[in-house]
């Protein structure tokens, strides 16, 4: 049994469709000819923030926990 091949993109272009982000779906589209499996990630679209060390991360039982992107209702 073969093993799929699987191709992750992070962009981070911050114009929706920008040469960067073009540039993504080109080499995913080349990538998916050749039998890969590709997903494109927008990073800039993601809802996350860096660690401001506030400990709320272990109130809600995340004790390692270093990206603010928890579904922790103190947020």
């Amino acid at each position: 049994m073969e093993k799929s091949k699987k191709l992750l993109i992070l962009q981070a272009s911050p114009r929706k469709n920008g040469n960067l982000y073009k540039m993504a779906e080109s080499l995913s589209e080349k990538y998916r000819v050749k039998g890969f499996e590709t997903e494109t990630v927008d990073v800039c679209a993601l809802n996350f923030h860096r660690c401001i060390a506030c400990m709320k991360c272990r109130s809600c039982g995340e004790r390692l926990r270093s990206l603010q992107v928890m579904p922790c209702p103190l947020f």
